[in-house]
């Protein structure tokens, strides 16, 4: 049986996967709630400009740019062809990171979207 991706390929595969969660969690509606609570703590809470400012370049600097790097860095290693398959794991890996950090509860809707996902890329990569 031949493998579908090389070693170095599967590390790109990683590294796009990621970059796809990462960009997802930046804009997905649970992560834009949970963004305008946390500024609504900096007002309760008293907390000054200097931690606005920090949570601003935070939130610039890792979900939005570092993700892009990762993502074209995968779709320069495997190329477009297959990268395009990998940008559907974007509401998976959001599903998955928002149960983790925002308690969110899957429902049977993500479910079966998470199955025809896989069950898309499971045919399209297939011999």
């Amino acid at each position: 049986m031949k493998t579908l991706l090389r070693p170095r390929t599967a590390v790109a595969a990683l590294f796009l996967a990621l970059a796809s969660s990462s960009a997802m969690a930046a804009t997905s509606e649970a992560q834009q709630e949970a963004n305008r609570k946390a500024v609504l703590a900096f007002y309760d809470k008293g907390l000054n400009q200097k931690d606005a400012d920090a949570a601003l370049a935070y939130v610039g600097i890792f979900p939005s740019f570092i993700g892009y790097i990762f993502y074209n860095k995968g779709v320069a290693e495997i190329g477009a062809n297959k990268a395009s398959l990998f940008i559907h794991l974007m509401p998976v890996f959001g599903t998955i990171l928002s149960t983790i950090f925002l308690g969110e509860i899957p429902h049977w809707y993500h479910y079966l979207g998470i199955g025809l996902i896989f069950t898309g890329i499971w045919l399209t990569m297939r011999k």
